[in-house]
């Protein structure tokens, strides 16, 4: 039987009627799909096109599939029943993104087959397809940032990746009726849009993407610093923790204790240097591993004590060490850069040197 005759505006008692002559004719789920399909094609609604695709063919309600053919024929339907439609074509178009066909195991090599969870896409997915579809029967222009969307509706980072992902594949099918080689099976779901357009139409999609990581990366919270402790800081220093030869013993401060120090005094007991270094800045002398840093290198000397035994007996403070290193007549020279094993920390101050 033919198609009942379209007219051009109809009202809800001849769209029943309708409806009810594409059930007792028409009702096959391959046809209901094949309708809605032919029309979404040809309203240049691609993105739900593409999605709605891959649905099995009973996913699709009859109605919807009528609705489309009575609309591909050119008739305009009530305006209450076409936003239902509408909105039902937006949650067909999530349901197709999300969809994944079932992989089945072969007899030979059985497989388990693990699904992996998708991200949930906020609802507001297909407010930003409409944009898309606008921007296609606008001649591929538009002015609408995809950034600003994101920030005006406060979209949380995970649905503003997950538009990522939803996009990024449109683009990349679209680049494929672009650049060589041209996939032309492709190219015929977009036989609608010249070489131009699109050309547009992947810009636009990529400024959508571009929008989306620009906008996780502005609302990401900073990662705290971790604040390393002094024991963490000294953690590597190399240095003796005591020493005894004959009458003299000594032990070394804890290294931890440099860190911010205005005056450090160490011996070598295999070289017998003695060595004073003082801070500059208000931060104090620092170390990196065995290294010390930080400190004046004019005033920072070392000398090497010809009877150790006797003259570090009396080591009670930092300052008495100072005395005792003033009263040593050898020749001064830059103390050393880097502690070891053999270096005894004698002695830390907190004042700086005047």
């Amino acid at each position: 039987m033919k198609e009942p005759i379209h007219k051009k505006v109809i009202n809800q008692s001849e769209l029943l009627s309708m409806l009810n002559w594409y059930s007792v004719n028409n009702g096959r789920p391959s046809i209901v799909k094949s309708y809605l399909l032919e029309w979404l094609m040809g309203d240049n609604r691609g993105l739900q096109y593409n999605n709605i695709k891959k649905l099995p063919d009973s996913s699709i309600e009859p109605t919807i599939g009528y609705i489309a053919r009575i609309l591909f024929n050119g008739s305009t339907i009530p305006k209450i029943t076409m936003k239902s439609f509408d909105d039902c074509l937006k949650d067909l178009s999530r349901k197709g993104y999300t969809f994944e066909k079932p992989t089945v195991p072969t007899v030979d090599r059985p497989k388990k087959v693990t699904t992996v969870p998708r991200t949930v896409i906020d609802q507001r997915i297909g407010d930003v397809e409409h944009e898309v579809d606008k921007f296609i029967m606008n001649d591929c222009r538009s002015e609408f940032s995809m950034f600003k969307w994101l920030m005006g509706h406060n979209i949380k980072s995970v649905d503003a990746k997950g538009y990522v992902t939803i996009f990024q594949d449109s683009a990349m099918e679209i680049l494929q009726t672009i650049e060589e080689p041209i996939n032309k099976e492709i190219l015929d779901n977009y036989s609608n849009l010249n070489k131009t357009q699109r050309r547009r139409y992947h810009k636009f999609l990529m400024s959508i993407v571009d929008d989306c990581l620009k906008y996780v990366d502005a609302i990401k919270k900073p990662r705290r610093k971790k604040v390393k402790t002094n024991a963490d800081l000294t953690s590597k220093v190399q240095y003796c923790a005591e020493y005894t030869e004959g009458d003299l013993s000594l032990n070394s401060e804890a290294p931890e204790n440099i860190i911010g120090a205005k005056q450090l005094w160490v011996y070598n007991t295999k070289t017998r240097y003695l060595s004073g270094y003082y801070g500059i800045n208000g931060s104090g002398i620092q170390i990196q591993g065995t290294t010390i840093k930080n400190y004046n290198e004019l005033t920072s000397l070392t000398k090497k004590l010809r009877n150790p035994q006797q003259s570090l007996t009396v080591v009670t403070t930092p300052r008495s060490i100072e005395n005792i290193f003033d009263q040593v007549a050898t020749k001064p020279r830059n103390a050393p850069k880097r502690l070891n094993s053999d270096t005894i920390i004698l002695g830390i101050e907190c004042t700086e040197k005047t």
